[in-house]
């Protein structure tokens, strides 16, 4: 069933009531070395990149040096010439969850656990046609970035190589799951690696909780980041996909120790309602504060080719900065699930008011379990 005649709707509202609502130029790397490091190759189509105790002690000179206003916005744009198709692919695969987990909790590792965490998926989709409705507004108090989960969420901070041979430094947002490293944050492939030239992102770096230039959390450089091969040989948005392993901070604590954890659920059908945290930077905004989106799933990118799971798409006006911003299900005081991130949105055809996300399924999970503790 297609629901028409919505408006989308912008207001605000405190975080207390949508808890109760939802019941829920000189690189610190250098750029010949993050150029012509070997990747690590690792199985199903993953692939990684391992920075080196210099390099990640060169990361924080780099940003000290250089600070964290020299890093714009990432476009997150996409053009296409085909004609909307609307589609209503059934997915597939067994449901499965990792729980959030507080600061200091004391497991040992992160469980991959059979989970169904929405309604069993319906032969029928009920959908919108965009612009879909939703709520967007700032996070606020500001004590509200200190508490848990919100903390959980940040800005990112990286290098990147560009055609021509140029280099940029970019931001994007990300957030802590739970894993076995107690290191791990998930975020958009196109964070981590550029497809362009198929090269991986260095000097990155990890703010959580960032608020008009603060780090009440400090500041956490990458040890590895990991993507899919086919995001980083062919930029295949269906895999846009990436994970970043941080390192101990300056008093040897891992960052899920401090912020605490979302947790990350796979296999879980479309028909969600999501919290979508990002700290855009694209004008309308700064990045200086989070954003959230409340809404609920639109359609299934209508646009795409391609092999694997489709994209699917919220309502949502955050822009270039949000990249890799988590989209939270059954978000509450307890945390919730990152079940998908921002990652693009059409400007041709021109859909300001819609963002995409590639499905959380088996590659996902996949991706995931190289991450979670750095082996595959």
């Amino acid at each position: 069933m297609r629901i028409k005649g919505r408006k989308r709707l912008i207001v605000l509202a405190t975080p207390a009531l949508l808890l109760a609502g939802l019941g829920a130029s000189a690189a610190g790397v250098s750029a010949a070395t993050a150029k012509t490091a070997p990747p690590k190759a690792a199985a199903s189509g993953n692939v990684s990149r391992t920075f080196s105790k210099a390099e990640q002690q060169a990361t924080t000179r780099y940003w000290a040096k250089h600070g964290l206003s020299s890093a714009k916005p990432l476009p997150m744009s996409v053009t296409t010439s085909q004609p909307a198709r609307a589609k209503s692919t059934l997915p597939s695969g067994t449901p499965l969850a990792v729980q959030p987990a507080r600061a200091g909790a004391t497991t040992k590792a992160a469980q991959v656990t059979r989970q169904q965490l929405a309604a069993s998926p319906s032969p029928q989709f009920s959908s919108y046609a965009y612009p879909a409705p939703f709520t967007r507004y700032a996070l606020f108090p500001n004590s509200q970035y200190n508490v848990y989960p919100n903390d959980t969420h940040g800005k990112l901070y990286f290098s990147q190589h560009l055609s021509g041979g140029a280099v940029g430094n970019f931001v994007c947002s990300g957030t802590v799951v739970t894993s076995a490293g107690h290191w791990l944050v998930e975020t958009a492939g196109h964070c981590v690696a550029n497809s362009d030239t198929h090269t991986f992102s260095y000097n990155v770096q990890f703010v959580p909780a960032y608020r008009s230039g603060t780090a009440p959390f400090g500041r956490w450089a990458a040890s590895a980041v990991w993507t899919k091969t086919a995001w980083i040989s062919s930029g295949n948005l269906r895999e846009d996909r990436g994970f970043i392993i941080l390192s101990k901070n300056s008093a040897g604590a891992l960052i899920q120790n401090v912020t605490g954890s979302e947790g990350i659920a796979f296999n879980q059908g479309y028909l969600q309602n999501v919290v979508d945290f990002g700290y855009p930077a694209a004008s309308p905004f700064t990045g200086e504060t989070e954003q959230l989106c409340l809404a609920s799933f639109e359609e299934q990118d209508p646009f795409i080719g391609g092999a694997g799971s489709l994209p699917w798409g919220i309502g949502c006006d955050q822009t270039g900065g949000s990249s890799g911003g988590g989209w939270v299900i059954r978000y509450g005081p307890s945390g919730g699930y990152v079940n998908g991130h921002n990652d693009y949105k059409y400007t041709s055809p021109s859909r300001p008011l819609e963002m995409f996300s590639p499905y959380f399924d088996n590659s996902e999970l996949s991706l995931y379990n190289c991450a979670t503790d750095n082996v595959c």
